[in-house]
């Protein structure tokens, strides 16, 4: 006879729970929409994947980024012209796109472009065939600057077995002992 008490009480208890759940996350709703931070949000996060060398350039000045229909500039309309930052932020399980801007001439001050298990150049394929018979690639990381072809570092994961390896490559290619950031 007790059972459907128990089971009436805590019907009654889950119910309040997500009563006061909803409440919580439409006030977090609410404060959010009323925040003037200055972010700039991605909302097509696919078309990341599709950032080439040729589009580096527009990254280096947030007017570049006009080309782009996926940025959604609606935290920026009524920014005042003064000292400060803002932020493009976009991200996927397969990249991530973080870049700071100087408010007052939309110059980039850092920023960089990761992109996950994607095709190796070929002078990196060579070496991991040649110096790591038996070693299978496991992960990879392509990471670029500050938006610069030049300052590009791969980070490649390798296993043989139960032996883990990570190797780190610049950008023309060649071994080096660590990522310089990130």
């Amino acid at each position: 006879m007790m059972k459907p008490v128990y089971k009436f009480l805590t019907l009654i208890l889950s119910m309040s729970f997500l009563f006061f759940n909803a409440l919580l996350v439409q006030g977090q709703i609410a404060i959010n929409k009323d925040c003037t931070c200055p972010e700039v949000a991605i909302a097509d996060q696919s078309v990341l994947i599709l950032i080439g060398a040729d589009d580096y350039p527009n990254f280096l000045n947030i007017s570049g980024l006009k080309k782009y229909s996926n940025i959604n500039y609606d935290g920026l309309i009524n920014l005042p012209l003064k000292e400060g930052t803002y932020t493009v932020k976009g991200s996927d399980n397969q990249v991530e796109l973080l870049a700071t801007y100087n408010i007052k001439d939309g110059s980039l001050i850092s920023g960089h472009y990761i992109t996950k298990n994607t095709p190796l150049p070929k002078v990196i394929l060579v070496t991991l065939v040649e110096d790591h018979k038996g070693w299978t690639m496991t992960r990879n990381k392509t990471i670029v600057h500050d938006f610069d072809a030049q300052r590009t570092e791969y980070q490649v994961k390798m296993r043989d077995g139960k032996n883990k390896q990570i190797l780190y490559f610049d950008h023309s290619g060649k071994p080096i002992k660590k990522l310089s950031r990130i």
